[in-house]
């Protein structure tokens, strides 16, 4: 599934892209036979759909219920994942209008959480759950905790290193910000969740603190080259 999902991505992404303007896309609904009466006009669209999940905690009869619901934020509207009306999980469909994810790795992931659009964790599974697959999760999207597991601060400081790394000819100089000992990359989320027992703790990065340092080092020597993708300078 994975290798035919790498195959089909950049076959369909062109397929959107080229055709995103075009009327003459049609959907053939299931079950309906192969005639020009049964098709209908569909839209593809080049921006791409991007999940985003909401954790839950739920007290039961038998103690505590958590739950993972799979979001998806496509064409400026909001919707559950159980909304998709295609049975493949390699686009989101939704009212005629057809989003493809963003690489293959979001597809395996929305799929973990198909059909329903919702996981389901155990209390007894739940730290595992957080720390295993949510906090890993957050780092590349939106997660949304219920505030009975979270403890927010909005004021969080970077504590600062520098790695020189050699790369052929050139040496780079790789700046790292570190959030209450969890370190985090430059195209990473805004927000660290950092592990609390049960709960999480949410540091809203300084990205400030950060810039400032990164113009710091670039004004220390006029032969630097920057790297926005991962905020290294490089000699």
């Amino acid at each position: 599934r994975e290798l035919m999902a790498e195959y089909l991505l950049p076959k369909l992404k062109k397929m959107f892209t080229d055709s995103a303007d075009s009327p003459f896309v049609f959907l053939l609904p299931e079950k309906k036979a192969f005639k020009t009466s049964n098709l209908v006009p569909l839209q593809l669209q080049a921006e791409e759909a991007r999940p985003h999940f909401i954790v839950r905690k739920t007290p039961v009869a038998n103690g505590t219920h958590y739950s993972i619901q799979c979001r998806v934020k496509a064409g400026g509207m909001e919707y559950d994942l159980s909304d998709n009306e295609s049975s493949s999980p390699l686009f989101f469909l939704y009212n005629q209008q057809s989003y493809l994810w963003t690489n293959n790795e979001v597809i395996h992931l929305v799929e973990k959480f198909l059909p329903s659009g919702k996981m389901n964790v155990p209390a007894e599974e739940w730290v595992k759950t957080l720390n295993q697959f949510l906090l890993p999760l957050a780092k590349d999207h939106k997660v949304d905790f219920d505030k009975s597991l979270v403890q927010e601060i909005k004021d969080g400081n970077p504590e600062v290193k520098l790695f020189l790394l050699e790369k052929g000819e050139y040496l780079v100089f790789q700046p790292s910000f570190s959030y209450k000992g969890y370190e985090t990359k430059a195209r990473e989320r805004d927000e660290v969740v950092v592990p609390q027992g049960e709960k999480v703790l949410i540091v809203h990065r300084n990205r400030i603190r950060e810039n400032e340092f990164i113009r710091q080092l670039q004004n220390l020597h006029s032969g630097f080259i920057y790297n926005e993708d991962s905020a290294s300078l490089a000699l």
